[in-house]
């Protein structure tokens, strides 16, 4: 007598069973039994089920165990970030804290939460977006990588690749959209919330971008000018690995009502002291010019997001092990706080 056998593993180079006919003569619903206590991974398809069934298990099988292997890289992940940004364990940022980041975790996938981080260059502004984004499980756009990453790709308007090469800006109404398409691009992933580097960048871009986007919290980094002066002009580059460092030592002490200063060099080991280089326009008058069209370029930019309630003005005085547990706490309030107004304001308008 012959009988077809359906293995755990269905492959399309399976003949397939007759789904109207049982493969060892029995009803299949009778062969194939699933108990609601047993788990997922040990009920399988088995013996004498039907391909149409076999099929259907088989794929709601392999969706969970994709999920699965997501959730466990996204926590490994987020376990990695305490280590490789300067917090060696979850107890360095206070259990209070770690609680406040599990919670704003668990709510975000109801809520997603949408940052930005701007700020003067030398700032770091994209270090805490990115290490902000691993905690909280965001997603890190930086604008920069976004317009390049998009330029290259073929279907890119020529006439944009050739403005790129040539360092000429390109119009707000692109960059914005890129940007809009890797947010969308993201959610068809999955990942729902996410963190601005460095953008916006003029106040048409803020505009346009509200008109698609709403932004929980806008956070505005800023430090001392002769701080930053010092960390950009200790900037290397080790030109034999390719890693940077900053051999850069601030110390300024408190200053017409200014808090005081304090930032450790991030020295290099002693084979890359004789390969170290720096770049060309790290000068100080070139520093200064920065700062100075930043501040013309985003007094607008940081008015307009002040206006709407969403800016938050952060200054960093210390290094990245002490400022990150208080800028957590600082992004934490700042989300819960705007989902209680948006609530209020939902409320009220029913």
């Amino acid at each position: 007598m012959a009988f077809h056998r359906v293995w755990t593993r269905f492959s399309p180079s399976v003949s397939p069973v007759d789904p109207s006919t049982p493969a060892n003569g029995r009803d299949a619903r009778f062969v194939v039994s699933r108990r609601e206590e047993t788990p997922w991974w040990l009920n399988r398809p088995r013996v004498g089920a039907s391909s149409e069934h076999c099929v259907g298990k088989l794929e709601e099988e392999s969706f969970r165990r994709r999920m699965a292997r997501r959730i466990w890289h996204a926590r490994r992940r987020t376990m990695a970030a305490w280590t490789r940004f300067g917090v060696q364990r979850m107890e360095d940022l206070g259990c209070e804290t770690v609680g406040k980041i599990r919670e704003a975790r668990q709510e975000a996938e109801r809520d997603p939460i949408h940052l930005a981080f701007l700020g003067p260059p030398g700032v770091g502004k994209g270090t805490y977006a990115s290490r902000i984004a691993a905690l909280l499980d965001l997603e890190h756009i930086s604008a920069g990588e976004v317009v390049r990453r998009r330029v290259k790709e073929r279907d890119c308007d020529p006439t944009l690749r050739q403005d790129m090469e040539n360092g000429q800006l390109l119009p707000d109404e692109v960059v914005s959209e890129f940007v809009v398409d890797r947010i969308r691009e993201n959610r068809r992933r999955g990942m729902l919330g996410y963190v601005l580097d460095g953008f916006p960048r003029t106040l048409k871009q803020a505009k346009f971008f509200a008109v698609e986007e709403n932004l929980h919290a806008v956070f505005h980094l800023h430090m001392r000018e002769e701080a930053l002066l010092i960390k950009l002009l200790g900037r290397r580059r080790c030109s034999h690995c390719g890693k940077e460092y900053n051999i850069g030592d601030v110390d300024l002490p408190a200053k017409d009502g200014r808090p005081s200063v304090r930032l450790l060099p991030l020295s290099p080991p002693g084979k890359c002291t004789e390969h170290l280089t720096r770049r060309i326009d790290d000068t100080p008058d070139t520093i200064r010019r920065r700062f100075s069209i930043y501040n013309e370029t985003h007094r607008p930019i940081l008015q307009f997001y002040k206006e709407i309630g969403v800016l938050h003005d952060f200054e960093i005085v210390a290094g990245i092990p002490e400022t990150l547990p208080v800028l957590v706490d600082a992004c934490l309030q700042a989300i819960d706080t705007g989902r209680h107004e948006r609530e209020a304001y939902t409320d009220q308008t029913k």
